[in-house]
């Protein structure tokens, strides 16, 4: 048994993440072009209240303040992104000087109040012009194209930078255009989504490939991945081995081409004439080393033996316990066998739980504060999880939160809050809610308190 203030490990790493399009606002300030995002929440119906960017929460005004309040809770990891649109505003062609300078004035204060920055290359908002003129990831120029763009972005803040993130969530990739859920909202072919969802993951490849050549010494990259994973109800050899198999038939056709340089057979079989059509060479770029792993855990899935002896999921009962988006139950044991079953699987050396939160509603008290203990409640029992994943010895070494401030939540707008800190209605006032509170003193003795 390990004890709750066991402490993890002195050089563990500790985080929060955030994303351009979510929190910057200013979506045309400057010389940005459109992304996908930008006009996709002007369609009518397609986020919840009519909510968009346009403002978000201000960050591109008040990320000095935002820092100083980051350093202040004793954060000293920050996984950002950079908007594309706002450093090429068709995605391809000229640059936006006032985008590269805004960047390097957000790099620069991050460094100021001791925040180390992990910059992420793509979250969610490919340029508006390069759906338009090409018809975005399902077209084989996008991976060219994002290419040039991490060559660029690499070159211009190395000095500033030394850990990469090449893409956020690339299988979401499918349901953006194969399902319909997210930007640009289309519903093709499962034969064309899966292309799209293949040119993300050679998308990736080129990243890699643009920090290995451009990135400063010491540099280093990883892709954030959000598989769902299956853990055992019941945790006997027979439920754990269950586990595992069930796990891997789910993660294997996006986690196989990052870690091994291929799809599985089973699945290209699968698909038929709808597999995504790949060359050797693609594969190779596709599979290039990572210096971490990226998991990005908010749910997870029970599984177990049955009385035949075959391995089942077990269905989550209606009154199982969710956050306030329906996608969420809460299973914080899936952080720990999240992080095992990818080192047993795969073995793709150190790993980070690159996102993990969750949504609370909340009020504001008479004395202006929220008191979200549901919040603080959830993060212990998944830190737990964590503390008995780095006790174990299995190669996790970090954990960012998402997310910092409560913010744009993609279909959801400004409905469901996930962050450590409250934004007021109208001023845009940030206050630290309890939980932030608690992740600070969690910082301060690097041990579950």
């Amino acid at each position: 048994m390990i004890a709750a203030t066991t402490p993890f490990p002195a050089d563990f790493i500790w985080g929060v993440a955030a994303s351009a399009p979510q929190i910057e606002g200013a979506h045309d300030a400057d010389g940005k072009g459109p992304s996908i995002w930008d006009v996709y929440c002007r369609v009518p119906g397609a986020v919840a209240n009519g909510d968009t960017l346009d403002t978000s929460i201000d960050h591109y005004h008040r990320y000095d303040a935002d820092f100083r309040l980051m350093r202040e809770l004793g954060i000293r990891n920050y996984r950002l992104s950079i908007s594309w649109p706002r450093i090429m505003p068709d995605g391809e062609g000229p640059i936006n000087q006032r985008g590269i300078d805004f960047y390097r004035r957000i790099l620069e204060s991050l460094h100021r109040n001791g925040i180390r920055p992990w910059v992420n290359f793509y979250h969610g908002d490919l340029p508006q012009s390069l759906e338009e003129k090409y018809g975005g990831w399902p077209s084989r120029r996008i991976p060219e194209f994002f290419s040039s763009y991490c060559e660029l972005v690499v070159k211009t803040y190395a000095d500033l930078v030394d850990r990469w993130i090449t893409i956020n969530e690339p299988g979401s990739i499918y349901a953006n255009y194969g399902l319909a859920i997210g930007a640009p909202g289309r519903r093709e072919s499962p034969r064309i989504a899966h292309q799209a969802l293949h040119h993300a993951l050679l998308a990736h490849g080129h990243a890699v490939a643009a920090v290995r050549a451009h990135g400063r010494t010491g540099s280093q990259v990883g892709v954030v991945h959000n598989p769902t994973f299956t853990i055992p109800a019941i945790e006997t050899s027979e439920n754990i081995e269950a586990a595992r198999k069930l796990s891997h038939r789910d993660i294997a056709p996006l986690m196989d081409p990052f870690l091994k340089g291929c799809y599985p057979s089973w699945w290209l079989d699968e698909l038929k004439e709808n597999a995504p059509q790949c060359t050797e060479s693609e594969m190779k770029i596709i599979g290039a080393q990572c210096d971490w792993f990226g998991l990005n855990i908010y749910s997870g899935m029970y599984g177990c033996v049955n009385e035949a002896g075959v391995p089942e999921k077990v269905s989550m009962p209606p009154p199982y316990p969710r956050s306030d988006v329906s996608w969420q139950c809460l299973v914080p044991d899936a952080l720990y066998w999240a992080v095992r079953f990818t080192h047993e699987l795969y073995s793709p050396g150190d790993i980070h739980i690159s996102e993990n939160g969750l949504a609370c509603k909340q009020q504001f008290t008479p004395a202006g504060e929220v008191h979200d203990v549901d919040r603080i409640q959830y993060l212990r029992h998944c830190l737990r999880s964590v503390q008995r994943v780095t006790a174990e010895g299995y190669p996790m070494k970090a954990y960012f939160h998402w997310t910092m401030f409560d913010n744009y939540e993609w279909i959801d707008g400004y409905s469901k809050k996930f962050g450590l800190v409250a934004i007021r209605d109208g001023s845009l006032e940030r206050v630290p809610k309890l939980s932030a509170k608690f992740y600070q003193r969690v910082i301060a003795a690097n041990a579950v308190v």
